[in-house]
């Protein structure tokens, strides 16, 4: 074999090696969990958006907001109802003859969509159908060539995601996991794992997933009101009280439960406010509440199915005297 061929055969196999070991380099570096979530960090804004039940939305400041008002109340439809028309705050004696929406909900203009297909198909860039799902439902009112951003009557935008928390966990199956805290008036509340998946070459979040912790508690809890078996008083207002806010979801819910002193144990779930937790004691046709944690004293109205709180006093900063909370239907 002459040097030439030799000389030849070496740079082959140098060449085959060197294309080898950058392949090998290639593939290692093909992922960067820095590169990974910096990718990510605009699907999780979005998620934080539809958190805070904005969804992107564009929308003016209070002066552009109106008021909703319905042919008559069977038209109206416990919320369920179509809208006969929009009119503006301070408007109210020029339509009596409609039937004026009770929950006195804000319609907002949205400036940067005009249909819910729209807004879908924007939360379609960042999150899949399943978890869209999850969140949006009934927050957008299309009204002749409008549409409008529906805030009903309690606290918006408590709860958020910290992006500062956002964390890479593992890759399983072809898909990426990461965790996110969640803050509830800016102080830690909990933390999700989220899903992503590859998607035509773009990270999609296919999954939003809720420590087990909540759900061992909440069981835990169910199970306990159901070993008491606490016998009932005669003609109590023990039970679940919700308030749907027109769609077919559970929004916020109050239980009841007699504990044979007068008084009743109440939980009330205000959706994205807080929690409040008390001895509701009977006053009367009226039950007294009062949370001592976070100093909150309230009537709770009792009648035809349905309970009503308000707030007559507060120590909570979203939470102010005068409030009032409907649940509409007992369960």
């Amino acid at each position: 074999m002459t040097m030439k061929k030799i000389a030849i055969l070496v740079l082959s196999a140098f060449v085959i090696f060197s294309t080898a070991a950058c392949n090998a380099t290639s593939k290692a570096e093909a992922f960067s969990k820095e590169k990974f979530l910096e990718d990510i960090t605009p699907n999780v804004v979005c998620l934080n958006s539809c958190v805070q039940e904005m969804f992107g939305a564009e929308v003016g400041s209070d002066e552009d907001s109106y008021l909703a008002a319905y042919e008559s109340e069977s038209a109206y439809a416990d919320g369920m109802g179509d809208i006969a028309l929009l009119f503006k705050l301070g408007e109210e004696s020029k339509y009596a003859n409609y039937f004026i929406d009770p929950t006195c909900s804000d319609y907002y203009p949205v400036t940067n969509f005009k249909t819910n297909a729209e807004v879908r198909d924007y939360l379609r860039k960042y999150l899949s159908d399943e978890v869209i799902d999850q969140w949006f439902s009934n927050d957008f009112l299309e009204y002749e060539g409008q549409l409008y951003l529906r805030r009903g009557p309690r606290g918006y935008g408590a709860m958020k995601c910290d992006l500062e928390s956002l964390k890479y966990v593992e890759e399983k199956d072809e898909k990426q996991y990461v965790t996110v805290d969640f803050k509830l008036f800016d102080k830690f509340d909990h933390t999700e794992t989220l899903e992503f998946s590859k998607v035509h070459d773009v990270w999609i979040m296919t999954d939003e997933v809720v420590p087990t912790v909540n759900e061992t508690i909440e069981n835990s809890d169910k199970e306990v009101s159901e070993e008491m078996a606490i016998p009932q008083k005669k003609d109590d207002y023990s039970g679940s009280y919700v308030d749907r806010e027109g769609t077919e979801d559970i929004y916020s819910d109050l239980d009841l439960t007699y504990l044979e002193d007068k008084s009743y144990q109440a939980t009330i779930g205000i959706f994205r406010l807080a929690q409040l937790d008390g001895v509701a004691k009977i006053h009367g046709e009226t039950l007294s509440f009062e949370d001592e944690v976070y100093k909150v004293k309230g009537i709770i109205t009792v009648q035809d199915n349905m309970a009503v709180l308000t707030i007559t006093e507060s120590g909570f900063e979203y939470i102010n005297p005068g409030d009032v909370f409907e649940f509409s239907e007992k369960l």
